[in-house]
């Protein structure tokens, strides 16, 4: 089968997927055939050619944690074990979000939702500070890339694919939803504590003393 041959999104798929290695290449086009995503067709020429099933995104279709007899699961799976436990915790609570990058704050989010609410408030700045040591140390090892200023993502699709597999359904839905919540919750922080700049500069703007020297004066006498 030429290079040439392959469609363009399943190209994309496999690179992905596989990282370059050849062999995560090979097992990969073997499970799209046997669960019959991809097929090979051949010409009138007889040329062959890999066509995607009714010309679909097969990493729409197809649940990658779901290849446990394959190498390239095997050795994610490993790479997942073989971290520490908050390190581990790390890596499943930023697979469960579908974007790319993760920031500091959904994951403090997310940590909050499996635990207790007072032990939070106990150990706040503490915990933090340690989820963020945690993640650099990720970085060190080559499971996150660090994108910006405390945002994090993982670097392997693969990995990403396998650490959500081990997060439960249920866990991962209180995981999302105590982080939106924590979104809304800094935002709506946000517009007050602008809102009460904006009311005290404006207090300050119309009260009769104001720009006259008076407050300043006054001041000075207090301190004689």
């Amino acid at each position: 089968v030429k290079a040439g041959t392959f469609p363009r999104i399943l190209l994309s798929f496999v690179t992905s997927l596989s990282e370059g290695n050849a062999l995560f290449t090979l097992e990969t086009l073997n499970e799209l055939l046997r669960e019959e995503l991809i097929q090979i067709t051949t010409d009138e020429r007889g040329n062959r050619e890999i066509v995607s099933k009714d010309h679909a995104d097969p990493g729409s279709q197809v649940n990658v944690a779901k290849w446990e007899s394959t190498s390239m699961v095997t050795s994610a799976l490993m790479r997942v074990e073989s971290l520490t436990s908050d390190q581990q915790k790390c890596v499943k609570l930023a697979s469960v979000f579908t974007g790319n990058t993760i920031s500091m704050s959904d994951l403090s989010a997310s940590m909050k939702a499996s635990r207790s609410e007072s032990a939070f408030d106990e150990r706040r700045v503490v915990d933090d500070l340690h989820l963020l040591l945690t993640c650099k140390t990720l970085v060190k090892l080559g499971v996150f890339n660090e994108v910006g200023d405390a945002e994090f993502a993982i670097r392997s699709p693969l990995l990403k694919t396998v650490a959500r597999s081990l997060v439960l359904k249920g866990q991962s839905l209180k995981v999302k939803k105590s982080t939106l919540l924590n979104r809304a919750r800094n935002m709506l922080m946000k517009m007050e504590t602008t809102s009460s700049d904006n009311s005290a500069k404006e207090t300050l703007r119309k009260s009769p003393t104001a720009g006259n020297g008076y407050g300043r004066r006054r001041r000075s006498q207090m301190w004689e």
